[in-house]
């Protein structure tokens, strides 16, 4: 009765109801939409996840680089195994009229980013004879960094820069939805590291446990 007393404010409120229940009906499909395709894109995520060992009775989850390459030949359980190591500090050449900067880099397997289903932005990703290591040093540079530091920047694939006093090319751009937490402006081969981390080859150093090690499952199993 009250309504139909006021028949312009009951045009009004049912007009915002049906407007808010359609903005929040076209929100949750974007939500639902952006969920999927990201889901599509990585494939199953529950198949992809770390790798750990238990050792002297305690989980461990730091592995040699011979022990990445153990577990990606033999591992018939899985169907492929990714390293990564830990964050490095870097200093970052001047570019252009800017000082030198800080910028932490990753060393990464050659198939970081297909073992998720990814592919780079822009360019490709490393070569295996890049993750081995004794060539050219190369780097991708994570999305965030290339649109914050480099204005996203199309020509940047070839480009030389300095990491560490060394000269880098970049040869890509990582997917956005890679690492999307992370903070790693540049992402190097695993070959790269006696070059640019000056403290031994620990590639060659099977007690050097830097890498932290990804795999994915054809079904579950337990390391020891």
């Amino acid at each position: 009765r009250v309504l139909l007393k006021d028949l312009r404010f009951s045009v009004l409120a049912v007009l915002g109801l049906a407007l808010g229940i359609g903005i929040g009906t076209a929100v949750f499909a974007l939500i639902n939409e952006s969920i999927r395709v990201n889901t599509e894109a990585i494939g199953d995520p529950a198949s992809y996840v770390s790798l750990n060992r238990l050792d002297n009775g305690g989980w461990q989850n730091g592995f040699s680089y011979d022990d990445y390459h153990y577990y990606r030949d033999q591992g018939t359980a899985f169907r492929e195994v990714t390293a990564q190591s830990g964050r490095f500090p870097c200093v970052l050449g001047p570019i252009a009229k800017t000082e030198a900067a800080e910028v932490e880099a990753r060393f990464e397997s050659a198939n970081f980013l297909s073992a998720t289903g990814l592919r780079p932005a822009l360019g490709r990703s490393f070569s295996p004879e890049e993750e081995q290591g004794g060539g050219p040093l190369v780097a991708m540079v994570s999305a965030w960094y290339w649109k914050m530091h480099f204005s996203a920047d199309g020509g940047i694939l070839g480009r030389a820069v300095v990491l560490n006093a060394h000269p880098v090319t970049i040869i890509g751009v990582t997917d956005v939805r890679f690492g999307a937490a992370d903070k790693s402006g540049f992402y190097m081969p695993l070959g790269s590291q006696p070059v640019l981390v000056a403290r031994g080859d620990w590639l060659r150093d099977p007690g050097e446990q830097w890498l932290m090690l990804d795999r994915s499952e054809e079904h579950t199993s337990e390391l020891q």
